[in-house]
């Protein structure tokens, strides 16, 4: 006797019951055991996301447009979206915004003042601006980051 093999094996299986979690009468579903799994399937009330919103900005001192921006992208995960804010790279910079490009002659205005630091070349300084949002100190910060000088890294130059 085959046993019939139904194409939809555990398919059918998509939503397990969790222990009946609404029996408590009055009591709403807590949210503290909400797993972060995908698209959170109860959105939060807007209450709910100006709250998240205020928590998001004391932690990160960013901007309300910023965080609800992130939040959206973290499905109203606040620790995710304070991750998010920190990992990308916006530290440092007082979470400016990344800055439009430069005219050309500001862009070799600071590269000039790259290479006086890290004596790399023009093209060299100009991407390193580029990667740190036009920013002459960021930029400087992210070479000597990269190990630009691998060697010892000389006192605060004078002057």
């Amino acid at each position: 006797g085959s046993a019939l093999k139904s194409p939809f094996g555990g398919r059918s299986k998509k939503h397990d019951h969790h222990g009946g979690w609404n029996d408590g009468g009055g009591s709403t579903p807590s949210s503290h055991g909400h797993s972060p799994g995908g698209p959170g399937n109860r959105m939060p009330s807007d209450e709910e996301k100006q709250q998240m919103l205020q928590q998001f900005c004391s932690i990160t001192g960013a901007s309300q447009m910023a965080g609800r921006e992130l939040l959206q992208k973290c499905h109203f995960d606040v620790h995710a979206a304070v991750n998010l804010y920190f990992n990308d790279g916006a530290s440092g910079g007082g979470g400016a915004p990344p800055r439009p490009k430069p005219s050309l002659s500001e862009c070799r205005n600071m590269a000039g003042t790259v290479q006086s630091v890290t004596n790399v070349s023009e093209d060299r300084a100009m991407q390193l601006l580029e990667q740190a949002g036009w920013n002459t100190d960021a930029a400087i910060d992210r070479f000597f980051q990269e190990g630009g000088n691998a060697g010892g890294g000389g006192g605060g130059g004078g002057g």
